[in-house]
């Protein structure tokens, strides 16, 4: 009966996650896996990779991302509101990021189920007018 019990419960707990998942705006989970960048959280970034990127992708790879873009820019000071597009069910959420020396694009890309197709920084150009 416990066994029972702690896998309806287990059951009841993995049903609540997408529930949750998709009361979350996209602009909202994009500012949310920004943060994982911003604290250099590359297991949460990870966790959040499609499978198909986890093939192509380590998580050695994901590691310093913001760092690597402050050796070129300086410290990261701030960043805007996050813009949403969507094409063939994909969404790119993108925001001006300011730096010491320059601004750079932020850059988000969710596949249709929410999981990561790619994180980055870009040349403020590339995710034009916001």
């Amino acid at each position: 009966m416990r066994k029972t019990f702690l896998s309806l419960l287990f059951c009841a707990a993995a049903l609540v996650s997408p529930a949750q998942a998709q009361t979350e705006t996209t602009a909202q989970r994009a500012e949310k896996i920004f943060g994982f960048v911003l604290q250099n959280q590359t297991d949460s970034l990870y966790k959040y990779l499609t499978r198909q990127m986890r093939v192509v992708i380590s998580k050695d790879q994901m590691e310093g991302i913001l760092k690597k873009a402050e050796e070129k820019v300086g410290k990261y000071k701030s960043h805007g509101e996050w813009s949403v597009q969507e094409m063939s069910g994909s969404k790119t959420c993108t925001a001006k990021a300011q730096f010491e020396k320059e601004e750079l694009g932020a850059l988000v890309v969710f596949d249709p189920s929410g999981f990561i197709l790619g994180v980055q920084f870009v040349p403020v150009e590339a995710i034009g007018k916001q």
